[in-house]
């Protein structure tokens, strides 16, 4: 039973201090101002469990969210997506190209109550239509992320952060080196492990 035993792998993810991530078949007992996400991924990339995920999230913690518009690239389970909007911001996209993401996203949106605030996508970078997001949040593989380098600089407001992972520490001059050709400064990362997390601004 496929379900089975996929729900013998998953389990609470503590993300930090302030942030859990369970799915709906585990107990939590939530602690004071503990912001809790619920997350049943099934196929879906994103329960919190894998670096990159608890990466982001932790600056998706620091970021100044409030009235901000969020992009979520390749948001698999929309995790980050309802991470940013559960720390206040105003209007968040994910895009998914993986119609299953796709489904996925839509009913862990629902299960969080951030369905006024969130849309969910299948579709590409080249399918978001709105431009000048506050911040980008893009957890994929190295090779997506220097394909739509272009694409992001188009779409980021003039004051933009970007965040950027799926990351191996390896990666990390040649993906900052691409990165700041397309008008981006390099702000600091995070690591854990062999991976890593960067922030960018636009330079202005």
């Amino acid at each position: 039973n496929w379900n089975e035993e996929w729900e013998k792998n998953i389990d609470v993810i503590k993300v930090s201090d302030n942030l859990v991530i369970k799915p709906t078949f585990k107990d939590h007992i939530q602690n004071g101002n503990e912001t809790v996400i619920i997350i049943d991924p099934k196929m879906s990339f994103g329960t919190g469990e894998h670096e990159t995920t608890k990466l982001v999230l932790n600056y998706v913690e620091e970021l100044e969210l409030k009235e901000k518009k969020v992009l979520d690239i390749g948001s698999g389970t929309a995790v980050l997506a309802i991470a940013a909007a559960k720390f206040g911001a105003e209007k968040v996209t994910a895009v998914d190209n993986d119609e299953w993401c796709y489904i996925n996203g839509l009913e862990n949106i629902e299960r969080n109550s951030v369905s006024n605030q969130v849309e969910v996508m299948c579709g590409e970078i080249k399918d978001v239509r709105q431009k000048d997001f506050d911040i980008i949040l893009a957890n994929i593989n190295k090779n997506i992320l220097i394909d739509i380098a272009e694409e992001i600089s188009k779409i980021i407001s003039a004051k933009g952060i970007l965040i950027l992972s799926g990351l191996l520490k390896e990666d990390e001059n040649s993906i900052k080196a691409i990165y700041e050709k397309k008008g981006f400064l390099f702000i600091n990362k995070k690591v854990l492990n062999e991976w890593i997390a960067l922030k960018f601004a636009m330079r202005l």
